[in-house]
């Protein structure tokens, strides 16, 4: 019969321990439990990014169509800090970033278009006019970046025709 632990003192090699199964499983446990931690946290930070991503593209479009429906009008709106009267163009951006409701919007993201005769205003009385925002939605998590490495390009319109006068 072979023996695995020998009680003689005279032998030169070290005496070796049993293997704790339970101190291995635990082990085994831990790891496993950490990878399925990272996924589960990649998963959930995805779905909060997707979540803010459908947030700004319905909240983008509510603010392009508003904008449009009051560039319509054809009316104006007085600047809330100097309270001088605003432009036609610069109107319709308050318009739109009254509404776009904390989304921040710089004047590049916003393209106005007289469909009427093609040139880049916001048209007269019974013209047919354009609103477009180009918006870029930056992920608030990285974990997106596996899908696209760049900023996901947001493109809205409406259209309508301008009141008469």
């Amino acid at each position: 019969m072979r023996q695995f632990f020998s009680s003689s003192t005279t032998d030169s090699a070290p005496r070796s321990r049993p293997v704790n199964p339970l101190r291995s499983a635990r082990g085994q446990a831990f790891v496993e439990t950490a990878i399925s931690i990272i996924v589960l946290l990649g998963f959930v930070f995805s779905v909060i990014d997707a979540g803010m991503l459908f947030f700004t593209y319905v909240t983008l479009e509510n603010a392009v169509s508003e904008a449009t429906r009051f560039a319509a009008t054809g009316q104006t709106l007085t600047d809330p800090g100097s309270g001088s009267q605003l432009s036609r163009i610069d109107s319709i951006k308050l318009k739109a970033r009254t509404e776009a409701n904390g989304i921040q919007i710089p004047d590049g993201e916003f393209v106005f278009r007289n469909l009427t005769d093609g040139t880049a205003d916001a048209g007269g009385p019974n013209d047919v006019i354009q609103v477009t925002i180009n918006h870029a939605y930056t992920p608030l998590f990285p974990i997106l970046f596996l899908v696209s490495h760049s900023p996901f390009d947001i493109h809205l319109s409406s259209t309508m025709l301008n009141e008469p006068p």
